[in-house]
């Protein structure tokens, strides 16, 4: 998967301060959507970034805008529990960009 950066929210910072010491590995990193900026994603150069679908403080919308913003163009995933109509989150992320690519993983209960 290469370098994969976990974007979490404020409010679960002691929850993703843990995320960032993931299995020890060196290609995982955590950070809070707040602190995410170019020198970060400059820093740590993921290609592939996570995070909640929602969290308490944004949304993927919020951070598929910023990512666009920012110039990111590895791989976007979002987990999610499931949902009646993922299609729709799906357009709506290809429609803030397209540059880099998005997907929806559904975890879970009834996983689709």
């Amino acid at each position: 998967m290469g370098r994969t950066l976990l974007v979490y929210a404020e409010t679960l910072s002691p929850l993703g301060e843990d995320l960032g010491t993931f299995a020890g590995s060196t290609d995982v990193e955590a950070t809070r959507f707040e602190a995410l900026d170019a020198k970060r994603l400059a820093e740590f150069n993921p290609d592939t970034i996570i995070s909640g679908l929602v969290t308490p403080d944004f949304d993927i919308l919020d951070l598929a805008a910023k990512l666009a913003q920012l110039g990111f163009a590895g791989r976007l995933i979002a987990l999610s529990t499931p949902l009646p109509n993922p299609q729709v989150i799906r357009a709506e992320v290809r429609a803030v960009s397209q540059e880099f690519q998005f997907e929806l993983r559904i975890i879970g209960e009834n996983s689709r």
